[in-house]
């Protein structure tokens, strides 16, 4: 194939923006493509995407540079929607954020370096522009909503929340150990622990591996004991999840302990651990206090929530954060908030070719995310956020009132806009696991509605017949802003609709108390 030598050139914006009408034009063709897809009311998408094991490189360049989106438009048309009839955690993006990273997107920015070095490297630099708004950004979240002295307080913008525990927990082995982690590693330094809940995300266990502290040092405080499950059994009563952090002190006084991880807003329930009791040890035993936030951090600025459930998340050492959840943000973007800027700094490197590298595990990062996060926290500020989460919150109260109302087991008492359920019967807790999973495999089926199956409630399990039973539900996530209590009913009706075919197939009355 023979091409002229400028062929490719137009595939790219051209210096004198010749073609810049095209460009803009044809992102208008191929998102107005997308419109009729969007506008369907099923959550999920009636045609699948298969992966493709045999696709190869093309031999030859395109002679149409838009063939190939055209595409990737009928395979983006197969991928669910963020309706309001998905009870998903995945939000819908805050459209302001969406035009700022499209905008930003063009100018490739790299936060590869950063706006808190000491050198003066950047100052009045053009790169400084997406790692300003990164640092506006910190401290937006830092001070207003986490709490943090404004002044003392740094952090960075990450990929997601693994990348902001996994930096927490770096800074607290280093604390914990001394320079000398830096340079020798854990050979010969001792076991260190790192205690958290039974309900705690899976990426803290990920997290001590690749540090190198090891996942059998892992201690995970129960969440139930015996007199709430046999209260669930016996009454129905749904399970506070609450750490049982009166057995802590025990530890702290016979494990070197490097860090402590109590969770605002589980990923399963959306339960705030609570935390003030935890500085006080901190005070007293010296271990690093990190707040896994990441769900929960935005639901700060409702009112209640930090008196009645969150008191002394502003004396913590961190914050993970995760702003591409109740922040509206799409993906990716995670935040690490240190409340000193000193343990921030045990993040950073310098490169022989760059100067001011941004004190992070990362390397290269993406400007967008900075002004996505930017536009929507200058967009909707505490009174936006506090309405939406606030009115996500009722919603969910308002479901959890309905189901009980039907007859549907409550799994836990609920804190923040997730819920988990399970259905009734005069029946085994084995039995009930399996009707739970087949009325979510027959609601996504029917496609009315998209729910999520709770494999495990926080570890917990029942005896029957002298065998263990976890404890399976559905679960659902209300965070889509177009969600309210007219489309809660119709999800109800749904729901019991199923429910009596489940009940014809089995011969089971599932209304039984």
């Amino acid at each position: 194939m023979v091409l002229k030598e400028d062929f490719y050139r137009k595939f790219f914006l051209s210096p004198d923006g010749d073609n810049f009408e095209e460009f803009v034009q044809r992102i208008e063709y191929f998102f107005l493509k997308l419109k009729p897809w969007w506008e369907d009311p099923r959550p999920s998408p009636t045609e699948k995407d298969e992966y493709d094991a045999n696709t190869k490189l093309p031999d030859n360049i395109s002679n149409d540079p838009y063939a190939v989106l055209d595409e990737l438009l009928t395979r983006l048309k197969r991928c669910r929607r963020l309706n309001s009839r998905r009870f998903g955690l995945t939000p819908l993006p805050l459209f302001p954020s969406l035009i700022a990273a499209y905008l930003t997107s063009l100018q490739n920015p790299n936060n590869i370096v950063d706006g808190w070095g000491k050198s003066g490297w950047l100052e009045g630099s053009s790169d400084q522009v997406t790692p300003n708004l990164e640092k506006e950004c910190i401290k937006m979240i830092a001070a207003d909503i986490i709490g943090y002295d404004r002044r003392k307080a740094s952090g960075n913008l990450v990929s997601d929340g693994t990348l902001s525990i996994l930096s927490a927990l770096l800074v607290a082995r280093d604390k914990i150990y001394g320079p000398i982690i830096r340079l020798k590693g854990l050979f010969g330094q001792g076991e260190g622990k790192v205690i958290t809940s039974k309900n705690a995300h899976y990426s803290i266990r990920k997290a001590l591996r690749i540090l190198g502290i090891g996942e059998d040092n892992l201690i995970e405080i129960p969440v139930v004991n015996d007199d709430e499950i046999q209260a669930f059994i016996k009454d129905g009563k749904p399970f506070s999840l609450q750490p049982h952090w009166e057995i802590l002190e025990g530890l702290l006084k016979k494990e070197k302990v490097i860090a402590v991880v109590p969770t605002l807003g589980t990923t399963e329930t959306g339960t705030l651990e609570s935390i003030e009791e935890l500085t006080r040890l901190r005070d007293e035993y010296g271990f690093f206090l990190h707040v896994d936030a990441a769900i929960g951090g935005y639901a700060l600025l409702v009112e209640g929530i930090r008196e009645n459930r969150a008191r002394g998340i502003e004396k913590s050492d961190s914050v993970t954060i995760d702003p591409h959840k109740l922040g509206y943000i799409h993906y990716p973007c995670g935040a690490i908030i240190f409340s000193n800027e000193e343990d921030h700094e045990l993040l950073r490197y310098e490169a022989p070719y760059l100067r001011d590298i941004a004190p992070t595990i990362e390397g290269s990062r993406p400007g967008t995310h900075a002004a996505a996060c930017w536009v929507a926290l200058k967009t909707l500020g505490k009174s936006g956020y506090s309405r939406i989460i606030s009115e996500r919150i009722q919603i969910t109260k308002y479901l959890a009132k309905r189901l009980q109302e039907e007859n549907y087991q409550l799994l836990h008492d609920v804190h923040l806009n997730i819920i988990c359920f399970s259905l009734k019967g005069d029946v085994s807790r084995r039995k009930l696991n399996e009707l739970n999973k087949k009325l979510c495999k027959k609601i996504n089926e029917r496609n009315n509605f998209h729910v999520s199956y709770l494999e495990d409630l926080a570890g917990i399990r029942v005896k029957e017949n002298d065998k263990e039973q976890c404890i399976t539900g559905l679960r659902l996530v209300v965070i889509n802003p177009y969600m309210n209590e007219e489309i809660a009913e119709e999800f109800i009706e749904e729901l019991n609709e199923v429910r009596k075919i489940l009940m014809r197939e089995s011969g089971i009355d599932l209304k039984a108390t």
